[in-house]
């Protein structure tokens, strides 16, 4: 894709302009006053209220927020998810939600189940009303608009959503009127991701 885009990133970057807010899935009602807000130095449990399938092997798992809240983060950051599997072993990864970063009251998390990936055959068993400890934002590198002219990605995979995050920050910016080049491979076309947001992406004049 091209699109009016700038900032420095050291790992790839991936452009859609628009997120996927609805989930299908029943969510789980949750008092407010029992959901965690983020932390950067404190690990805190999120309760998991919808999954959506995103491919054959990935899937959107949305987590609740107190009403009011937004996960905080800036652009570009991540969070941290950690659990502990029954022999003790402690298993943490880094995320980009895929959620803007204005959204009250909840965050999604883009997840694919490897074989032998620990962190996301954890979350595709967990159910509803489960939870999942986590902290954050954690800062990667600050976006600063303007910086450059011109700017290359490219992402595999799950390796779309830290782009997307910044991208987003980007797409919504009157001002910003960096070119931004885009590649992004899969091993499939059915492994690709965000489709949706990619068609209303080029709907609001990206090109490809």
């Amino acid at each position: 894709y091209q699109r009016r885009v700038h900032g420095t990133l050291s790992e790839c970057l991936f452009f859609f302009a628009f997120v996927l807010n609805t989930m299908s899935s029943s969510a789980v009602e949750q008092s407010s006053t029992n959901l965690s807000t983020f932390e950067p130095s404190e690990f805190r449990p999120f309760v998991l209220t919808a999954v959506e399938p995103e491919s054959h092997n990935t899937s959107r798992y949305r987590f609740a927020l107190p009403a009011d809240a937004t996960t905080g983060m800036m652009t570009a950051s991540c969070i941290v998810l950690r659990f502990t599997k029954p022999d003790g072993e402690v298993v943490i990864r880094p995320y980009t939600p895929v959620t803007d970063v204005d959204v009250r009251g909840h965050f999604d998390l883009l997840v694919k189940r490897y074989p032998t990936g620990l962190m996301g055959q954890h979350l595709d068993k967990l159910a509803l009303g489960g939870s999942v400890e986590m902290k954050g934002p954690i800062l990667k590198e600050r976006y600063v608009a303007n910086a450059y002219k011109h700017v290359g990605m490219i992402a595999g995979g799950t390796g779309i959503t830290p782009m997307y995050q910044i991208l987003r920050a980007i797409a919504t910016n009157p001002g910003d009127t960096t070119q931004v080049d885009l590649i992004y491979g899969n091993l499939t076309e059915g492994d690709i991701l965000l489709r949706a947001a990619g068609r209303a992406g080029s709907a609001r004049g990206c090109s490809g």
